[in-house]
C-alpha cells in the first residue's frame, strides 16, 4: 500500500483538465481500495460541491485561488507555493501527483512527484496563450521547474506525447499516456431531447438546426477563422444556428471572446450565434445529441475531449487534424486543415446536406468514443503509480 497525495487545485476547474482530474480520480477511487490518498487544495477549491468529501485533505488558506493564478496575466505568490509545499510534505506521501502543469508548485518532499502535461500548445502557439512576454517567462520558469521535479510525466494521448517529445527533447520512455474518456452523463444521453428551457437558454428555436462549439475562448481555438468560415454560410431562413459553448465569464484564461462579440455585431451576426455560457453536463449531453456536428478547428489539441463527448452523445464531429482525434474517432467525422477555410466550409456542408453520411459519420463517432473508458485510464495510472512507488 502507498500514500499518495493528489494536488486538488484544479479540481473545480470547468476547463477540460478539471474535467480530466475528477472523471479520472473517481474512477480511480472506484477500482483501488488498496492505496491511501489524501487531496491537496485550497479553501475555495475544498469548500467546492463537487470536492470529494470522502477522500481525506489538507486545506491550505491561500492569498488567491490557484485556477486564478494560473491563468492569463497572473502568477501564483511564493507564500502561496510555500503554504502548498508545505502541506504537501506534512501529507508524508510516496506519490505526489499533479492533475496539470497549471497548478504546480515545488514540494521538496519525499514522496516522488508525477507530473501530467496534456499538451504542447503553450509552447507550440505562446502568442494565442500568453498575453505578455511576461506570463510567458512565468510559464516557461515554472514548466522547467516542474518538469525538473517530476519522477515521472504523464500525458493525455500518444499525439500530445509525440509533440511533448519535440518540444522538450525528451525520449520515448520518458513520457506515459493515461486517455481521456466520455463520461457516462455523455454516453448516455443518447437520444435525449432538447427541451424547452435549453432550447431558450441556448436561443434555439423548436426544430431549429444548429452546429455546436464547446470549450474555451483563447486563440488557439481559431474561432475567429470558423466565425468567418460560418458567415459565408449563413443564408437564408432555415440556416443553422451556430451554438458556442464555454465559461467565457469565469474563465482565467487568455480569451478573445469579446473581440468574438464585437465582430459578430460589426457583421449584423449577433442572432445567429449563441453564447449562453457554462451549461452543466446532462443540458450538455442534450445539446451533443442534437446538433448537426460538434466543431473543434483548434490550431492543436492535446486530445479534444468535446469531440469525444459529443461522439459518445451521437454526434458526428468535424475536428482539427492537429490532434489524436482522426484516430480516436476514425470515421466519425471530417478532419480539416485548421488554416484552410475551404476544408472547413466543406465539412460543414456535409454535415447539412448530406444525411446519410452524417448519419454514417455519428454512428462511427459513437461507436469510437464508447470503446473508451475512464476506468481504463484509471488502471493505467494505477500502473504508473506502481513503477514510481512499487508498494502502491
Amino acid at each position: 500500500m502507498a500514500r499518495i497525495a493528489i494536488d486538488g487545485a484544479c479540481w473545480a476547474n470547468r476547463r477540460g483538465y478539471g474535467r480530466y482530474a475528477r472523471e479520472l480520480m473517481n474512477a480511480v477511487w472506484r477500482i483501488d481500495h488498496g492505496n491511501e490518498y489524501i487531496m491537496i487544495a485550497d479553501e475555495a477549491t475544498a469548500g467546492d460541491g463537487n470536492f470529494p468529501r470522502d477522500v481525506p485533505s489538507r486545506v491550505v488558506r491561500l492569498g488567491q485561488k490557484p485556477v486564478e493564478a494560473a491563468g492569463a496575466g497572473s502568477a501564483r505568490s511564493i507564500t502561496d507555493m510555500m503554504r502548498l509545499g508545505a502541506a504537501a510534505r506534512e501529507a508524508d506521501a510516496d506519490i505526489l501527483l499533479f492533475p496539470s502543469v497549471y497548478t504546480y508548485f515545488p514540494y521538496f518532499g519525499r514522496g516522488k512527484n508525477i507530473l501530467i502535461i496534456h499538451d504542447a500548445i503553450p509552447e507550440r502557439h505562446p502568442g494565442d496563450v500568453f498575453p505578455d512576454a511576461k506570463s510567458r517567462l512565468f510559464w516557461n520558469i515554472k514548466t522547467a521547474m516542474a518538469l525538473r521535479d517530476a519522477s515521472m510525466l504523464v500525458t493525455v494521448s500518444d499525439h500530445a506525447k509525440h509533440e511533448l517529445m519535440d518540444v522538450f527533447s525528451l525520449c520515448e520512455d520518458d513520457i506515459e499516456v493515461v486517455s481521456e474518456a466520455p463520461g457516462h452523463v455523455f454516453v448516455e444521453s443518447f437520444g435525449s431531447p432538447l427541451t424547452e428551457s435549453l432550447r431558450k437558454r441556448v436561443s434555439l428555436r423548436e426544430g431549429e438546426r444548429f452546429f455546436l462549439y464547446v470549450g474555451g475562448f483563447g486563440p488557439h481555438k481559431n474561432l475567429e477563422r470558423l466565425l468567418r468560415v460560418y458567415e459565408t454560410m449563413h443564408a437564408g431562413a432555415d440556416a443553422p444556428k451556430l451554438v458556442m459553448v464555454g465559461d467565457f465569464e469565469g474563465d482565467s484564461f487568455f480569451s478573445n471572446h469579446g473581440s468574438l462579440r464585437e465582430w459578430l455585431g460589426r457583421n449584423g451576426m449577433e442572432r445567429s450565434v449563441s453564447f449562453p455560457g457554462f451549461v452543466p453536463d446532462e443540458e450538455l449531453g442534450a445539446l451533443y445529441a442534437n446538433c448537426i456536428a460538434l466543431l473543434l478547428p483548434s490550431k492543436r489539441e492535446g486530445f479534444g475531449l468535446p469531440a469525444v463527448e459529443a461522439a459518445a452523445a451521437g454526434a458526428p464531429v468535424i475536428a482539427t487534424i492537429h490532434s489524436p482525434l482522426p484516430n480516436v474517432l476514425d470515421g466519425g467525422g471530417i478532419f480539416v486543415d485548421p488554416d484552410s477555410d475551404n476544408q472547413i466550409a466543406g465539412a460543414m456542408r456535409v454535415m447539412m446536406n448530406d444525411a446519410d453520411r452524417r448519419a454514417t459519420f455519428a454512428g462511427r463517432a459513437r461507436e469510437a468514443a464508447t470503446a473508451l473508458s475512464w476506468e481504463t485510464s484509471a488502471r493505467r495510472l494505477l500502473e504508473c503509480f506502481r513503477k514510481v512507488a512499487p508498494s502502491a
